[in-house]
């Protein structure tokens, strides 16, 4: 198991989530989506519909994967204090297993984020890190923002074995990705990676991940995905920090996440 950044709060909000149950404000709009890509029976879709900050899956999707445990956290739950975000979300999958293959896709989304000042410059961080098992499987990860606060269509919510999911829809036109200029993708093993951009707040902002990971062997995936709004970027440091290598930052993501890659 992937360690998250303080192991003793995720327990924490996965047993108060369990105790409030799903109850429903219609305009929530934090929701996660698993999927077996391609399966007659490919996933489930769920909405954080008592605003709680916090969803958890675990179970089978589609005909190919065992889901340990699958949580997505936001706000009001992120961020942590001492993390040097405004905004956040965080994915975390443990132990997945899958059969040969099979493609396994997790969206996180969330809406209405407000913190920051219209106008001034912001840095959105991406960092992942984690272990994937099986000869030839590949795990590609990417995170955006969009200031027009749009996300891709995720379709209704829908449980386990309850009949094709709808079509996801594509990433909204405007979004800045996090990983540049192409989404981390990684093989077999430990791994680990940070991608930072920037972008202009003018408005609330929307914030989502996408983590897909190819099996063409049996194998297993655990990960942990952050996804943060640091504060205002000095003027000056914009365009040396726009799509810049980020060689000294993944140290600073594993730090920040607490990763200690394990390798069985």
């Amino acid at each position: 198991m992937l360690p998250f950044r303080k192991p003793w709060l995720l327990a924490a909000l996965i047993a108060v989530g369990a105790f409030l149950g799903l109850t429903a404000p219609l305009e929530a709009s934090f929701r996660l989506r698993v999927e077996q890509v391609g399966s007659p029976d490919n996933g489930v879709v769920i909405t954080d519909t008592a605003n709680t900050g916090m969803i958890t899956y675990s179970g089978t999707i589609g005909t190919a994967f065992i889901v340990n445990v699958t949580t997505g956290i936001s706000k009001p739950i992120l961020p942590l204090a001492g993390d040097g975000f405004i905004a956040a979300t965080d994915l975390n999958s443990v132990n997945v297993s899958a059969a040969a293959g099979s493609t396994l896709r997790i969206t996180l989304e969330d809406t209405d984020f407000t913190a920051g000042t219209n106008g001034n410059t912001y840095i959105t961080q991406a960092s992942i890190g984690g272990t994937l098992s099986g000869g030839g499987n590949t795990l590609t990860a990417q995170s955006w923002v969009n200031t027009g606060n749009a996300v891709p269509v995720l379709g209704p919510d829908q449980g386990p074995g309850s009949g094709v999911l709808a079509a996801i829809g594509g990433i909204p036109g405007g979004s800045t990705k996090s990983f540049t200029p192409t989404a981390f993708t990684t093989g077999p093993g430990a791994f680990s990676g940070t991608g930072i951009n920037t972008f202009v707040k003018s408005g609330n902002y929307s914030m989502f991940t996408q983590v897909t990971v190819n099996f063409n062997s049996a194998g297993t995936v655990s990960f942990d995905s952050e996804h943060g709004v640091m504060a205002p970027v000095p003027a000056g440091l914009v365009l040396a920090l726009t799509g810049m290598p980020v060689l000294g930052l993944g140290y600073l993501g594993r730090r920040r996440l607490g990763f200690k890659p394990q390798t069985a």
